[in-house]
């Protein structure tokens, strides 16, 4: 701070009264030229700065420059000062504490400075800098709960609730920071500094803290997308975990539902399911009622299905527990493969029970025909008028318009009467097929008892 004016003076205190974060972190060198400044100027300034000093400690070297010896500045200042005052007899001694590239040509130096060149420049870069550090602290802050060992939800509703503000949270953070906004108005800052100072051919372009603030510029922009890449790693990373475990509490939730019904309906056939009806119309309506329900179970086989196939990718997918998913579709693949198969035998015994009771109906038709076609046949053996063909014409006729029933269907309805679980289905089908054996020896006795 060479001030020879109070013009450049009134510039230069807000100007440091505006830098106080940058100021508190580097501190000031202060350089006071006592051999050409008035006194009341040395006077005003080093009040000045003594208040700044009081509240924020700006000025870290205080270099004042005198063949005289260091005034009494408690004295003239009228208060105690508490600034780090060191006293230069003459420039030289300035390069026992600064570089000549750091020194105007009127202190040794040859460092070309307009002050309010760099007044105009830090009013055109300061409150970006401040935007950067602002939104700097933001980031930190929505990077500081990813870096924590973060809970997954422990039931679906609460995932989905989770997932939900964990979307939202991107719009809150990132999204509002607008970075592209400001990495754009920091590009177009620094463009615009280095033409103005290449077009006013100003000394501001060859002073090394501005080449290094347009340097703390780029620096900035690359720091911020690189945080705002880093925050949005994080923020993808959590949302993948959460997703995935929404999909699999969702593949849970519906799992057990799936294996309690299967568990419930496969026990229900297995226990409920046993009767085979005591007669056919009795088993066509059990019959019926199975491949009702059978239908009724196509929509859970089909919903079951689908949940293996999404089982199978979640398999696949990253930040899900395979073990869980594989246990699950487990035990609903050997619950399907139960239910088929009970379903399967107890269709296999209704059906064997609807063709038992029509075998045995057929059989015993016959045999009322046929006994009373052997009762008419034994009242005209007795008669005068009896004719033997005729006779013979007469059975064979009935036996061509109602056959008796085939060794095939008779060897069925033994076996069906040997596996039926109804005893009065299977004293039926036993009494129908003696019925028409008996019968049957009855007609092959009287045809050859006729032929001869």
């Amino acid at each position: 701070a060479h001030d020879r004016s109070q013009h450049t003076f009134r510039h230069t205190l807000p100007a440091c009264d505006w830098c106080r974060e940058e100021a508190r972190a580097n501190g000031f060198c202060v350089i006071m030229d006592g051999n050409v400044m008035a006194d009341f100027m040395q006077v005003t300034i080093i009040r000045a700065l003594n208040q700044f000093q009081h509240d924020m400690s700006y000025v870290k070297t205080f270099l004042y420059v005198s063949s005289s010896p260091m005034p009494d500045w408690d004295t003239l200042c009228g208060s105690t000062i508490d600034l780090p005052l060191t006293h230069v007899s003459d420039h030289d001694g300035l390069l026992e504490h600064a570089d000549r590239s750091q020194l105007m040509p009127d202190l040794g130096g040859y460092l070309e400075y307009e002050h309010e060149d760099w007044v105009r420049f830090r009013m055109q870069v300061e409150p970006f800098l401040c935007d950067c550090v602002s939104i700097s602290k933001l980031l930190a802050q929505a990077i500081a709960p990813f870096t924590k060992d973060m809970e997954t939800p422990t039931n679906l509703e609460e995932t989905k609730e989770v997932l939900k503000k964990h979307q939202l949270k991107k719009r809150r953070t990132i999204d509002q920071l607008q970075i592209d906004e400001l990495t754009s108005q920091g590009l177009k800052i620094n463009k615009l500094i280095k033409q103005e100072s290449e077009e006013r051919r100003s000394s501001i372009q060859f002073n090394p803290e501005f080449l290094s603030t347009i340097a703390t510029v780029g620096k900035l922009i690359s720091n911020m997308e690189a945080v705002k890449e880093r925050v949005e790693g994080m923020w993808h990373t959590r949302g993948e975990k959460l997703e995935a475990t929404y999909k699999q509490q969702t593949f849970e939730k519906e799992a057990n539902q799936i294996i309690e019904w299967f568990e419930q309906f496969t026990n229900g056939v297995a226990q409920t399911h046993t009767e085979l009806g005591e007669s056919q119309q009795v088993a066509e309506s059990l019959a019926k009622e199975v491949t009702d329900f059978e239908t009724t179970t196509q929509q859970i086989l089909i919903r079951t299905e689908k949940l293996l196939q999404s089982g199978t990718i979640l398999e696949t997918l990253k930040h899900t527990d395979h073990d869980t998913i594989s246990t699950l579709m487990g035990k609903i693949k050997q619950l399907m493969t139960d239910f088929d198969d009970r379903l399967g035998k107890r269709k296999k015994k209704i059906d064997e029970s609807v063709q038992l009771h029509k075998l045995t109906e057929m059989s015993l038709d016959w045999c009322i025909e046929s006994a009373g076609l052997l009762s008419d046949f034994d009242l005209l053996c007795n008669s005068e008028d009896f004719n033997p063909a005729a006779a013979i014409v007469s059975i064979d006729q009935f036996l061509d318009e109602n056959p008796a029933p085939s060794a095939e269907n008779q060897q069925m309805l033994m076996e069906l009467a040997e596996i039926t679980e109804n005893h009065w289905a299977k004293q039926n089908a036993l009494f129908a097929f003696n019925r028409v054996m008996e019968i049957s020896e009855r007609f092959s006795y009287h045809s050859q008892m006729l032929e001869s």
